[in-house]
């Protein structure tokens, strides 16, 4: 995409910010998603016996929305960390749920899919007590765009017997169409594939924190420790969320350390520097 240009850093620094809004907007639609998913498909069920159908449908519309707020990010220039925090939590709490309802309606296998994101989530968390990291691994990335095929093949085959139903009541012209279709030999291969991706990114995840260890000497800490500093940040960030949220800020310091100490030291000085005089 060709960079624009500005007359202005003012005007630059708008554009962004008005880009990094849309983008936040379409990630905290998908986080209300995550909530609305289960819901959705029991309405469906008791109304009209589908249940499976609205869930496709409704994944199917909400799963996209992260490769398009991850384009606009990108493409213009427009990265925050209220939008990574964002687009972290709706992409978990949406595959937790519907690898729940998965579970619980197709095969309970898929649970260890959803033990798997909860663990990588929990990992997260407790990895802020120490440090953050923005990018996302080529692993992490591929895992996570199976992991959405392997939830819409499920989803579908799961509605193959509702739409079978329908046909055959109203006599539809593709009722011998549906019944010819299986999709249960597809679905299990894509989790196969999902489950050894989600084992290499758990096993990624743990390298990055090992490296990260090695790098730099810390303490061991116990759970008290870890909850206390990961409690001093989130009020360190709720005092200073403006700043971390910048669009500039974030451009400048997003690759420069992870350590949250020294980016808590970033945080002080471009607020400094930025002080009107």
């Amino acid at each position: 995409m060709k960079k624009k240009e500005f007359k202005t850093k003012e005007e630059e620094k708008s554009y962004r910010q008005g880009w990094s809004k849309i983008a936040n907007k379409i990630s905290l639609t998908r986080l209300l998603s995550a909530f609305l998913l289960i819901p959705i498909a029991k309405v469906f069920e008791n109304l009209a016996g589908l249940g499976n159908v609205s869930a496709v449908a409704f994944s199917a519309a909400v799963l996209p929305t992260d490769a398009i707020d991850g384009f606009i990010a990108k493409n213009f220039n427009a990265k925050s960390l209220t939008g990574f925090m964002l687009d972290k939590f709706s992409d978990k709490l949406y595959f937790l749920f519907a690898l729940i309802l998965i579970a619980i309606n197709y095969q309970m296998a898929f649970l260890i899919l959803a033990g798997m994101e909860l663990s990588i989530f929990g990992l997260s968390l407790v990895k802020g007590a120490n440090g953050i990291s923005y990018e996302a691994s080529p692993v992490g990335r591929s895992k996570t765009v199976l992991l959405g095929l392997s939830i819409l093949t499920a989803f579908l085959s799961m509605s193959i017997p509702e739409l079978r139903t329908y046909a055959e009541y109203y006599n539809w012209s593709i009722k011998e169409t549906l019944n010819g279709i299986n999709l249960n030999g597809l679905t299990n291969t894509l989790f196969s594939f999902t489950f050894f991706m989600q084992g290499l990114t758990f096993i990624d995840y743990l390298g990055k924190e090992n490296e990260m260890k090695s790098n730099k000497e810390t303490e061991k800490k116990n759970p008290k420790e870890v909850l206390l500093e990961i409690k001093n940040s989130l009020i360190f960030i709720k005092n200073h969320h403006k700043t971390i949220s910048d669009v500039d800020f974030f451009a400048e310091y997003q690759e420069s350390e992870t350590d949250v100490n020294k980016i808590k030291e970033l945080v002080l000085k471009f607020e400094e520097d930025n002080m009107p005089k």
